[in-house]
């Protein structure tokens, strides 16, 4: 049960992360894309790529709040 908590409290931070502000993650990504761009910031995503972020962030945090409710 414990676990299960955990891990959809995991779930609701980082939905809620790609909710609100997913450009949050491009800055955490950095160090794994320096080898691969040579000007990570230039790739931006676009208007459909946040939009679709926000909604997957959206369906992590109901898979949370379902993950808990059948916890308890």
């Amino acid at each position: 049960m414990i676990a299960g908590t955990i891990v959809a409290l995991v779930m609701a931070a980082f939905g809620a992360t790609l909710a609100l502000r997913p450009q949050a993650l491009q800055k955490v990504g950095r160090p794994i894309h320096s080898p691969f761009f040579k000007n990570y910031e230039a790739v931006q995503p676009s208007n459909l790529g946040v939009v679709m972020s926000r909604g997957f962030g959206l369906a992590l945090i109901a898979l949370a709040i379902y993950t808990i409710i059948k916890v308890y």
